[in-house]
């Protein structure tokens, strides 16, 4: 690889890849919270209760009242709509 493509990487990957994984998980741009949320609800991770205003106020704050790291979770936090994954 050249220096010059190198570079190029280094600079601007972590940019493109996380426009390209915005643009498959989300591609029109709904609201995250109701996104998430419904699909959080869909899988059993989070009861009826569980509003999008607590799901703001959790992911601002980075700390989650469910278990962020099940595979349900991480499922809806890559592809909330099941647009490109399966669960």
């Amino acid at each position: 690889m050249s220096r010059h493509l190198e570079d190029c990487s280094k600079r601007w990957d972590r940019n493109i890849s996380l426009l390209f994984e915005q643009i498959r998980r989300n591609p029109e741009k709904r609201d995250e919270a109701k996104i998430s949320v419904t699909c959080l609800r869909r899988a059993g991770v989070v009861g009826s209760s569980y509003s999008e205003r607590q799901w703001r106020s959790e992911d601002d704050s980075g700390v989650f009242s469910f278990d962020e790291w099940s595979p349900a979770a991480v499922h809806c936090r890559e592809d909330p709509l099941g647009l490109w994954r399966t669960p």
